[in-house]
């Protein structure tokens, strides 16, 4: 019998075998020939991804916490997966993400469906540079307090529920209160439109949860990267009322990225003045500096810095006012000063000052100062 004979009499056999094969020598190849090999980390790590998947999505997320376990076993450079390192050391890492690196992104780690084409997503430094420098204008100090009024306006709408929930004794997450609170400053400040996740009863928003939801997709998304992506277009195909029963959180999303497709064509039809006091993040990306080679984003990628916009501002703020807060009323000492200074500099209670007046105090500058404000009024409430 021919060896092509016995291969298609037992090609089930054939098959598994050269699958094998493949990856013993895949497994050989990492281990030994790969750019990465000569970098310290556990064999298991350097040989297969399922040693980040194992502790990533078994274990609930706990490779953060086994990462630095590993720092310390082999050092400030480590690599944890087969194509990843993970460096601990500043100044490897300031050589990695220096201004003008000659490295680029990782498509498999940047390809989020749900931002696709936007500023994250970019993988050549170069062209990265040019989205990025067409957001500086919005975020430089200068124009951020040219809008802090509308700050202003959230934040005393936050601290009006937060007494209300204080006089009717109300339990309040304050987790879900705070990213309420930065995913409406967000939206009005990027499109001046009022998002109204401060007005869900009980600081539930639906968009919010789903971006909750949508997490542990999300981490499966980041290991089995094919998968994903088939899911993702074939969610797409889905009538809105399949997709409602199949996946209710994808349906919030869809529906938002919707919604944000139809007011970059509103502003497209009605454009408004670069110029504008309060222009959002939209009309300056909509008139971009062609002389700077810049050009306008097509509607796909405006609608993924959108998203962009709120997922990547949101949590990561309301993260650090939560835990702030919690640090400042778990230290009276730090509580007390920071209220004395701060009641000298805001005498009454429904005042709002400027940011340039809280900059110039001794003791909060080194602390947020939304975070400061939120914490002493917060305290004030249950103390």
């Amino acid at each position: 019998m021919s060896f092509l004979a016995l291969i298609l009499d037992h090609w089930a056999i054939s098959l598994i075998a050269f699958a094998a094969l493949f990856e013993v020598s895949r497994i050989i190849y990492r281990l030994t020939f790969h750019p990465l090999a000569g970098f310290p980390g556990p064999k298991l790590a350097g040989a297969t991804r399922f040693y980040a998947i194992y502790y990533d999505m078994f274990l609930a997320g706990h490779l953060v916490k086994r990462v630095a376990l590993l720092h310390e076993q082999y050092g400030p450079v480590v690599r944890i997966m087969p194509d990843e390192l993970h460096i601990k050391d500043l100044d490897s890492y300031y050589k990695t993400y220096k201004v003008g690196t000659e490295f680029n992104k990782d498509g498999g780690y940047y390809a989020n469906p749900l931002v696709k084409l936007s500023l994250l997503c970019i993988l050549e430094t170069n062209e990265a540079k040019k989205r990025k420098d067409s957001f500086n204008p919005f975020f430089s100090k200068a124009a951020v307090r040219r809008v802090e009024f509308l700050c202003h306006a959230k934040l005393t709408q936050f601290l009006n529920l937060l007494q209300k929930a204080a006089k009717e004794s109300t339990v309040v997450d304050i987790s879900r209160a705070f990213r309420c609170l930065t995913a409406d400053v967000i939206m009005d400040y990027a499109y001046q439109k009022d998002f109204g996740a401060l007005s869900s009863k009980d600081f539930k928003c639906d968009l919010i949860d789903a971006f909750d939801d949508l997490t542990t997709t999300g981490m499966v998304g980041t290991y089995f990267r094919r998968t994903f992506d088939v899911a993702d277009r074939v969610a797409n195909m889905l009538p809105k009322s399949v997709l409602a029963k199949i996946s209710p959180p994808m349906l919030t999303v869809v529906e938002f990225q919707e919604n944000c497709r139809s007011n970059i064509q509103h502003l497209k039809q009605n454009p408004r003045s670069s110029t504008s006091s309060i222009p959002s993040i939209f009309d300056l990306l909509l008139t971009p500096d062609e002389n700077k080679g810049r050009s306008v984003p097509p509607d796909e990628a405006l609608t993924a810095e959108a998203v962009l916009v709120l997922a990547a501002g949101m949590d990561t703020t309301a993260n650090a006012l939560r835990v702030g807060t919690w640090h400042v009323l778990s230290d009276q000492r730090v509580y007390r000063k920071l209220k004395e200074e701060l009641r000298n500099a805001i005498p009454r209670r429904d005042q709002m000052v400027d940011s340039a007046v809280l900059e110039n105090l001794p003791y909060l500058v080194p602390l947020p100062l939304s975070l400061a404000r939120v914490g002493v009024r917060w305290a004030d409430e249950f103390h």
